[in-house]
């Protein structure tokens, strides 16, 4: 019989993880046993999906910030580090799309999904 996977005592730093597959990807490191940190912009959000995942027996915590912002960054990665612990896993999912024609983007609207897309992780 095969060990069950485990993440007990790790701490896992999940970004864009206030809904989609970033909360999911957060649920499943929490089920194996990972402390959560979930970060996004939204802490209104972060705050719905931390209490689901501790509803379900996991230990999550929060920290909204936007990770294109390099201080910001620094910040939420000390206040974990001091709160939480070292974080062990990192799971860069925070992205963003935008359809349509290419000419039709805005410049700044490009340069932002550079900064999430490419720039932050």
């Amino acid at each position: 019989m095969q060990d069950q996977f485990s993440l007990d005592g790790r701490v896992a730093l999940v970004t864009g993880s206030s809904r989609g597959i970033g909360l999911a990807l957060a649920r499943a490191l929490g089920d194996a046993g990972a402390t959560l940190v979930l970060n996004g912009r939204d802490d209104a959000a972060l705050e719905a999906a931390t209490t689901s995942l501790t509803a379900a027996g996991i230990t999550a915590h929060r920290h909204a910030c936007d990770v294109t912002r390099a201080a910001q960054v620094q910040t939420m990665v000390d206040s974990v580090e001091a709160d939480v612990g070292s974080i062990e896993i990192l799971v860069n999912n925070a992205g963003a799309q935008q359809r349509g024609a290419f000419l039709d983007f805005p410049p700044d609207d490009f340069r932002s999904l550079l900064e999430i897309n490419l720039v932050a992780p």
